[in-house]
């Protein structure tokens, strides 16, 4: 008789033990209040619900469990999961629609715990659905739900003034929602929820500090032309690292709109962002007309510089860039010492900058073409490596060839005593400096011819 009770003991823990939780299922949904306390749940017991994977989940078949809640207020939604035994990491899928029908992804985040990440945008009186589950062992944690309303300048129509003498402006990202597809330049993921600035250029330099308030993590800075009303950008640079962050960005256009974004890699917070925006004095070597002199094969290091560029010089007609082409340009001359190919190779001591050149005899006129040039590279962040002109580029050092383009020239022919024209420009503005080297099939600067008249004696 003892035995019988002990087995039926056995089996009726071994029942509870395994039980499915209570929300398992969509139509048993736990209703949780958004802006309220948090939820505890487990997942022990509990199915896969999706069909696959969904959203950022990686594994199919990790068993899940069901929430539901109507927002009383619009805005972005965050969610806080933190882990009491579910292992891996935490999944959250968003979703509207039905039990009895389908399902249209909102978003999902998945992370370590505790996950804090915002998961999409939600309409007040909307009623909404997520599961949570979890890329490890089945287990317990809790779950909070918070509507954030978006800040003013969540989208670039909203976008707020910065001022350009450095006066710092507050801002927060609380609420706010991601603009971008995707990364963008230096972004580490997706997802990362931004708000927008903007300025009207007073300088051709503007030098950026943001600094932390409650904003965790990396701070991450995206510059961009005035594309605001048709929603297509071109990217003018990237910045991202510690708070407080500064930033330099050269070659803007007095009396154009530019616009930024500020981001970060942690959880969403309050920030300072300042902005001075100014024109530097031209310095030797900005302009052809003070271009640097080479005298010979020598090769030669340009260290750093953030100057920018003196007067805008290139244009559509006279290489073979765009029009707004010089960013942070090195000029040079040197005279060539025999007829023959130019050979030469710039050399980033960053092999991630993109360099660009071009080579006119004598300075360019806005309609003198070049004698050579190459302005393509892979972008921002990516390998570029060097650039030149050689015929065989894959054996020159800092050979970078990194997205499959032509970053060097077959070497043109030279003249022998021909003034020539050399400017480098450091398309991704990152200011540390490169070296030129020649070719051996290459001569810089003319040979001197001395005459010797024999003396008389006496005289």
């Amino acid at each position: 008789m003892k035995r019988n009770l002990l087995l039926l003991a056995a089996l009726f823990n071994a029942f509870f033990l395994f039980a499915q939780p209570g929300n398992d299922l969509c139509p048993n949904a736990t209703v949780v209040t958004a802006n309220g306390s948090c939820t505890a749940g487990t997942t022990v017991g509990g199915d896969d619900s999706w069909l696959g994977t969904v959203g950022c989940q990686t594994i199919d078949g990790n068993p899940d469990v069901w929430y539901t809640f109507t927002p009383a207020t619009s805005g972005a939604a965050q969610f806080i999961v933190t882990a009491a035994g579910l292992g891996g990491n935490m999944e959250v899928i968003l979703a509207t629609g039905t039990c009895a029908s389908t399902f249209t992804l909102v978003g999902s985040q998945c992370g370590a715990s505790p996950l804090n990440a915002p998961v999409g945008t939600v309409t007040a009186g909307t009623q909404y659905f997520f599961t949570v589950s979890g890329s490890g062992a089945p287990g317990g944690f809790s779950v909070c739900v918070n509507i954030s309303v978006a800040p003013a300048n969540d989208e670039c129509t909203g976008a707020v003034t910065s001022p350009t003498n450095g006066t710092c402006v507050p801002g927060t990202t609380v609420g706010a929602t991601d603009s971008w597809a995707g990364s963008v330049g230096c972004q580490s993921a997706t997802n990362h929820v931004d708000v927008w600035y903007s300025f009207v250029a007073t300088g051709t330099v503007a030098n950026f500090t943001v600094t932390n308030g409650t904003q965790g993590g990396s701070v991450e800075l995206i510059l961009v032309d005035n594309g605001c009303a048709s929603g297509s950008y071109t990217s003018i640079g990237t910045r991202c690292g510690a708070s407080p962050l500064s930033a330099v960005f050269n070659g803007l256009t007095l009396g154009d709109t530019y616009y930024y974004t500020i981001s970060s890699t942690g959880v969403n917070g309050t920030f300072n962002t300042c902005l001075t925006n100014s024109t530097p004095p031209v310095i030797t070597g900005q302009d052809c007309s003070t271009a640097a002199i080479l005298c010979d094969n020598s090769t030669f290091t340009q260290g750093i510089s953030n100057a920018g560029f003196g007067m805008q010089e290139l244009t559509n007609s006279n290489h073979c860039g765009d029009l707004s082409a010089e960013r942070q340009t090195k000029w040079f001359k040197f005279t060539s010492g025999c007829n023959g190919p130019l050979e030469f190779n710039i050399i980033p001591n960053n092999l991630n900058d993109d360099y660009d050149f071009s080579v006119w005899a004598g300075c360019p006129g806005p309609n003198t073409g070049p004698v050579t040039c190459n302005w393509t590279g892979c972008g921002t962040f990516s390998l570029n490596g060097s650039t030149g002109c050689s015929f065989t580029p894959g054996a020159e050092p800092g050979y970078g060839n990194g997205c499959g383009i032509n970053v060097f020239n077959p070497p043109p022919n030279v003249v022998a005593g021909q003034v020539y024209t050399m400017v480098v420009n450091n398309f991704t503005t990152t200011n540390n400096g490169f070296r030129i080297t020649w070719g051996a099939n290459t001569k810089i600067g003319p040979d001197a011819e001395f005459g010797f008249t024999s003396p008389v004696c006496g005289t």
